[in-house]
Parts: structure tokens; C-alpha cells; sequence
């Protein structure tokens, strides 16, 4: 005769009373008893039932008879009742100080400035639902915006912080206002504040040195170790007149500046031999000196190198003759081209506009 092992499971119904998924399991109450206890999900599970929640019924048992484990098999049928003096109704949940609706931040357009863009919404502190509303008419718009009025909740000023970096806050409050909570300057890796009690955290901008305007991309962004990230050229001045009855004084030379520069748009230093930097005539014609280097569009690509990220050069007109009379002679606007290599190549173009006695460009 052969035996059947049977497996004995004392099953019986449940109320949740909370859920931990992190943990797999829930606290659950039974009928005839005030206590809570815990049931964990079954091994097999590989997510979570939508019904598993509290306030919900349960069917909950020992598997195999073992009642040091207490599993929960699936829905229940029926919610036990209370006992003298106990309830089954789960605790209500505590709602999260949240942000409910809008305030995002922003920039300010058309022109970036020291100022950050607060749009209208709600957000819930204590269970309780605030609101930032829009600027009404009649209140001042700050200079060089285009926000239309009642198109912000609020418009916060950030200071620089004199070559340091440092994390600002914009939280709001139970007294309906947006504000910025002003981080500790560091010369790297600054710390974030701490969001204010009865305040909720809206985002962040990180301010970095020599900073002038916030940008979109400043807000909420995380701080990395500077590192060279781009190449830079400009002309001053980017146009030369010719000589003229309206121009009696001739514009000879224009100063070209150079800056390797790193992601927050400062100079990169690099240790000797520094960033090497290549300079091209791509059009035109002129003399430049770079220090003790002087070459023209004839002598190819120049290198030079720079521990500091920045290079000046002086560049010269060639239509002109000793004493500084315009002569014109084969001249030719130019482009130039400078490239340095951080990950991969980074190019910058320039140009020079070469205007003759008549105020023509000089193609």
C-alpha cells in the first residue's frame, strides 16, 4: 500500500493594514484579533498584484504546516471584524509633501540674465494644497523680458559667489512664496542645502564662477570637476575701414583672443606643455603675430601651445603701405580656423570684414 503525503495549509482571511514591497511582505489582521502580523509574498511572485494593497481582503496561510511562516496566497473573501476595543480599518496615508501641478523653472527670455523664471502652479505641504499664482497686471515685469503677464508664479535674482561654486535652492513655502535658499560656496563639489521644513523643493541651479546669466541648462544641474570642453576665438574689432573723408584714421589691426575653455565656459589651464592649438588661414590674407611667431596665409597651420587656455595674436591689414596709406593691393578679407584636441577635435571659425577707402568689403 503506498502512503499520500498530504500538505496540510491552514488558510483563513485577512485585511491589509500596510505593505512593505521593498521587504515583500504586508501587515495584516485577522479575525478575533487586534494584532498585526506578517505575511510575506510568495517566493514566486515576480510583481506585485494591483489588489495588494491596504484595505483590501486577503487570503493568508502556512505553508506546509509551518506557522513560523505566514504567506499570502491570493484575494481574500471576507474582512474580519473588529474586536472589542480594536479596528481593522487600515491607518489613512499620509500625502507626501509634493509639487502638484507647474512650477517648473526656466530662464528668462529672449536674454538670459541673473534671474530665474518661476511658472504658476500648486504644490501640497501638510495635506494642504498651495498655490503660486500668476503676476497680475500692474505689478513691474523685470527689464528685458518676454514673459507675458500672469506667465510666472515668481521671478527669483541669483547672486555669483566670487570664483566659487555653489548649489541654490528655489523652494516654496506654507506662506505661498517661492524663494531661493542660498548654498555654501566651494572652490569644488559644493554641497547641496537642505530643503527648509514646510517648504518643498522646486529644483536648483548651480552657480559657477564668472557666471553672468542662468541658463536652462544651469537649472538642476549636477556639478562635475571642470575640464576643458570647447575652443573659443573672437576679433576685436571684426571690422577694418579704409581710409576715407569719414575715416581719416585708417583701422590697421585687430586682436584675436583664443581660449581654451572648459564646460562653464572658463579658461582651461593645462599643465606644460599646455592645450596645443592650431591656427588656418581657410581665406583671405594679413600678417599675425603670436608672440615671437609672426606668419601670414602662406605659412599653413600654426601651432602653438597655451598652459593657461588663452592665446592673443595681433593681425595686420596687408593693403597698406609704410605710414599706414591704403594702397589695396591684393587684399583679401579673411576666415580663420582654430582647432584643439580635448576627446575628439573642437573647431572655432572668425572672420574679418576688410573695408576699402569706400567703405566697400574687400572680398
Amino acid at each position: 500500500m503506498i502512503g499520500v503525503v498530504e500538505e496540510r495549509r491552514e488558510q483563513r482571511d485577512a485585511i491589509v493594514m500596510s505593505v512593505d514591497a521593498a521587504n515583500r511582505w504586508a501587515l495584516v489582521k485577522i479575525q478575533g484579533s487586534n494584532t498585526q502580523i506578517r505575511a510575506w509574498f510568495p517566493l514566486n511572485w515576480g510583481s506585485n498584484p494591483s489588489w495588494l494593497k491596504a484595505g483590501n481582503a486577503v487570503r493568508i496561510s502556512t505553508p506546509g504546516g509551518n506557522k513560523g511562516r505566514i504567506e499570502i496566497l491570493g484575494h481574500g473573501i471576507l474582512l474580519p471584524t473588529a474586536v472589542s476595543g480594536g479596528s481593522v480599518t487600515p491607518p489613512a496615508p499620509t500625502l507626501e509633501d509634493v509639487v502638484l501641478t507647474g512650477l517648473g523653472l526656466s530662464a528668462t527670455i529672449p536674454t538670459a540674465t541673473m534671474t530665474v523664471v518661476v511658472a504658476p502652479g500648486t504644490y501640497r505641504i501638510d495635506e494642504v494644497v498651495y498655490s503660486l499664482i500668476g503676476i497680475p497686471m500692474g505689478n513691474a515685469m523685470p527689464m528685458g523680458t518676454s514673459i507675458g503677464m500672469g506667465g510666472y508664479g515668481a521671478m527669483l535674482t541669483i547672486d555669483d559667489d566670487a570664483g566659487l561654486f555653489r548649489y541654490d535652492l528655489v523652494v516654496a513655502g506654507t506662506d505661498g512664496v517661492a524663494e531661493v535658499v542660498k548654498g555654501t560656496g566651494a572652490a569644488s563639489d559644493p554641497v547641496m542645502p537642505a530643503t527648509p521644513a514646510d517648504h518643498v523643493l522646486l529644483g536648483w541651479i548651480l552657480v559657477y564662477p564668472n557666471m553672468t546669466a542662468v541658463n536652462n541648462s544651469d537649472l538642476n544641474r549636477v556639478y562635475s570637476d571642470p575640464e576643458a570642453a570647447n575652443i573659443i576665438i573672437s576679433a576685436s574689432p571684426t571690422t577694418l575701414h579704409g581710409m576715407s573723408v569719414a575715416n581719416p584714421h585708417m583701422d590697421l589691426t585687430s586682436t584675436i583672443s583664443i581660449s581654451v575653455v572648459d564646460q562653464y565656459g572658463n579658461p582651461s589651464p593645462r599643465a606644460t606643455p599646455g592645450h596645443a592649438v592650431q591656427f588656418l588661414f581657410l581665406s583671405g590674407n594679413g600678417d599675425l603675430v603670436c608672440g615671437s611667431t609672426s606668419f601670414d596665409e602662406s605659412s599653413g597651420t600654426q601651432t602653438f601651445y597655451t598652459t593657461s587656455g588663452l592665446l592673443s595674436m595681433t593681425y595686420t591689414r596687408q593693403g597698406t603701405a609704410p605710414g599706414g596709406v591704403y594702397q589695396g593691393n591684393g587684399e583679401s578679407s579673411p576666415i580663420f580656423q582654430v582647432q584643439t584636441t580635448i576627446i575628439t577635435p573642437v573647431y572655432a571659425l572668425q572672420n574679418l570684414s576688410l573695408l576699402d577707402s569706400s567703405d566697400d568689403l574687400v572680398i
